[in-house]
């Protein structure tokens, strides 16, 4: 889990999310704004794009996952892939709240 994903038709159609859960032929969906880790969207798979990109939660405090350290990662992607920056800092976080990783 932790894939991030486009979402590719509804409403919702180019909005980036993070996968928490699978079930079949379904995702469970968040971006820490409007779907939050208490009401993620239940989104068919073939309705979703995949991208190469995870985000992997690293919390040093021990503390829960909350919906700011969603939309951290969101913003983190959204930064890796908008200036290159990924192949210039490997996409880590300076808060080390979230690594973002490329997978090939």
């Amino acid at each position: 889990m932790n894939r991030i994903v486009i979402s590719k038709a509804g409403r919702d159609k180019d909005l980036w999310f993070i996968v928490i859960k699978a079930d079949g032929d379904y995702f469970f969906l968040v971006d820490g704004k409007t779907r939050t880790l208490k009401k993620p969207k239940k989104k068919k798979r073939k309705h979703v794009g995949l991208t190469n990109y995870f985000a992997d939660l690293v919390i040093p405090d021990g503390r829960a996952l909350q919906d700011a350290d969603v939309c951290k990662a969101l913003n983190r992607y959204n930064m890796c892939t908008e200036s290159n920056a990924a192949a210039k800092s490997g996409c880590t976080s300076v808060e080390n709240v979230f690594v973002v990783r490329e997978v090939s």
